[in-house]
């Protein structure tokens, strides 16, 4: 018998599965390669998407921390920072939460530690494992803090020294002289403070030019001492630590006065001084210092101008 033959066809056929073979391996690594690279695609533009979420939560999370600020600012001549961890009050959450929704994201916590603020959020999109069709997926969460920067927009916040020597008794007796002036003889200016950094000398050793001016056209006026206490509100102790909230006066530019009616009385473009904080009746500044807002008489309602006298501005922390 002769060899056994085959039809041509069933050779060509064979041959295309050989070749067939390795060209399927290759797609499906291909493909596998592709939903590789896609999912950690997807993965990263998800962790970017929940960090800039973060970002933008945890910045306007201190609508909070800077309302805090601006009614310090409005109440009281010794301003200081928040202190203490605590939630995020609601108009604060309100903004972290739609801010972190403008970026596809939830907010998880919100937190306001003084002038900072601190957020947790994320995405709403997920992403699973490549290999694993159908198995789990998870969110991408993002972290930020952010902080609120103040400064001032107009004159020279830094307490200024004393003047040295310090202005003595004959020194404050001649100072209105040489405008043509005297000083009452039983002045405010002259009497001898008891305790603090200027006890043993005049009242007036401790407070500046302008404000001295300002007391003697008062004592004109009234025809009788008024009688104060330099800087801080207690005579005999030193003014809080503000942190980092700058003081909004020079220390010598305000005064405490015992007859604060008297003084009010009088005030007008020739006494140039103001009431500034309807919480301190007692405290006067001179009228040119940011906390006067320009004025001179008494300010009934809240800190004049406030969003002229202070810049603020937010930045994230690393």
């Amino acid at each position: 018998m002769g060899a056994e033959r085959y039809p041509s066809g069933v050779a060509a056929s064979n041959e295309h599965g050989q070749v067939l073979a390795p060209v399927l391996i290759a797609v499906v690594a291909l493909l596998g390669l592709t939903l590789a690279l896609t999912s950690v695609a997807r993965a990263n533009a998800l962790s970017a998407q929940a960090q800039a979420g973060a970002d933008a939560a945890a910045l306007a999370a201190l609508d909070g921390a800077e309302a805090h600020l601006i009614n310090a600012l409005q109440q009281t001549p010794y301003p200081r920072p928040a202190t203490g961890a605590g939630g995020c009050p609601s108009p604060a959450r309100w903004s972290a939460t739609n801010y972190a929704a403008a970026n596809d994201a939830r907010l998880d916590s919100c937190l306001i530690d003084g002038q900072q603020a601190s957020v947790a959020v994320h995405t709403n999109g997920t992403v699973g494992l490549w290999n694993k069709p159908g198995g789990p997926r998870t969110a991408k969460t993002g972290l930020a803090t952010a902080e609120l920067i103040v400064s001032f927009t107009i004159g020279d916040r830094v307490q200024t020294p004393p003047p040295n020597p310090l202005p003595t008794p004959a020194f404050l007796h001649d100072e209105p002289r040489s405008q043509g002036g005297e000083l009452l003889a039983d002045s405010g200016l002259l009497r001898v403070s008891t305790c603090g950094p200027f006890a043993g000398l005049p009242a007036g050793a401790g407070i500046a030019t302008g404000v001295r001016a300002a007391v003697r056209a008062a004592e004109a006026q009234l025809g009788q001492p008024v009688v104060f206490r330099p800087g801080w509100t207690e005579p005999c102790q030193p003014p809080p630590e503000t942190g980092a909230v700058p003081e909004l006066f020079d220390q010598r530019s305000i005064l405490r006065v015992e007859d604060p009616a008297a003084l009010v009385s009088v005030l007008g473009p020739e006494v140039a001084l103001c009431q500034p904080y309807p919480s301190y009746p007692d405290h006067f500044a001179l009228a040119r210092e940011p906390v006067c807002g320009g004025r001179t008489g008494v300010t009934s309602g809240a800190f004049p101008q406030i969003d002229q006298l202070i810049e603020t501005r937010r930045v994230l922390v690393d």
